[in-house]
């Protein structure tokens, strides 16, 4: 459904960016502008109208996979996690034991 990520977000941020620097540098008296700048936000805001049906497709349909991969995600962060647990507690023993021998050695 959108070809770019993000999409949507760059847009809005360069149509605020060009009015925000519009306004700056504009050459308007200020009713001018903010004449400019209400005809701009209106246009913004039939966009978002226009396109809200694509945009909340676009957003169950990457719920709908969200929720689709979660459970192997899940299986998978538990064995991680597992496999994390034992190589824990492997070198725990290993620094224990070097410990008892390094105590040991002083000892004798």
């Amino acid at each position: 459904m959108f070809g770019r990520k993000n999409s949507w977000g760059t847009f809005s941020f360069g149509i605020l960016a060009g009015l925000g620097l519009g306004m700056l540098f504009a050459p308007d008296t200020g009713n001018a502008t903010r004449k400019e700048a209400k005809k701009k936000v209106d246009a913004l805001k039939q966009e978002w109208e226009k396109r809200k049906p694509e945009l909340e497709a676009w957003a169950k349909d990457v719920q709908a996979k969200i929720k689709d991969k979660a459970p192997e995600v899940k299986e998978k962060v538990q064995a991680a996690a597992v496999t994390i647990r034992e190589r824990a507690q492997q070198e725990i023993g290993r620094a224990r034991e070097a410990y008892t021998d390094k105590q040991e050695k002083k000892v004798q």
